[in-house]
């Protein structure tokens, strides 16, 4: 599948942003569903795993990547599909910052079925998310 691209600029310091973004504690306002996941101590560093229920499905989040006020890039995984999202941020004029996410969904087993539903309502969840970080 093609992969879902935001562009969006926020009115924060680039140092801001990604404190934000780091900070565990926030991860259940800018991952899909995850209103019951447990944050894990401190900033994510690659290869921490968070795990949390949504929809009636058992996710793993993991960090695969983390460049401080550069990139936050994580796979979520569940049942229906794999999704490898990467945040990329940089500082733009007068204090604002152009923060990128690109998410590509992988559906697996009988995700493959509803694979043009998922993507539907991850679209409307990256609108969703992005106005919780502006």
């Amino acid at each position: 599948m093609q992969p879902i691209v935001e562009v969006r600029t926020i009115s924060r310091p680039l140092a801001d942003v990604y404190a934000y973004l780091a900070d565990t504690r926030h991860l259940a306002e800018w991952v899909p569903g995850a209103e019951r996941l447990k944050p894990l101590a401190g900033s994510p560093g690659a290869e921490d795993v968070a795990t949390f229920d949504a929809g009636g499905l058992s996710n793993t989040l993991t960090f695969t990547a983390v460049a401080p006020q550069r990139q936050i890039a994580y796979v979520l995984r569940n049942a229906l599909a794999v999704l490898p999202v990467v945040i990329e941020m940089e500082a733009s004029a007068d204090d604002m910052t152009r923060l990128t996410k690109s998410q590509t969904l992988q559906p697996v087993g009988f995700g493959r079925l509803l694979g043009p539903l998922l993507k539907c309502g991850i679209a409307q969840r990256v609108n969703a998310e992005a106005e919780k970080v502006t």
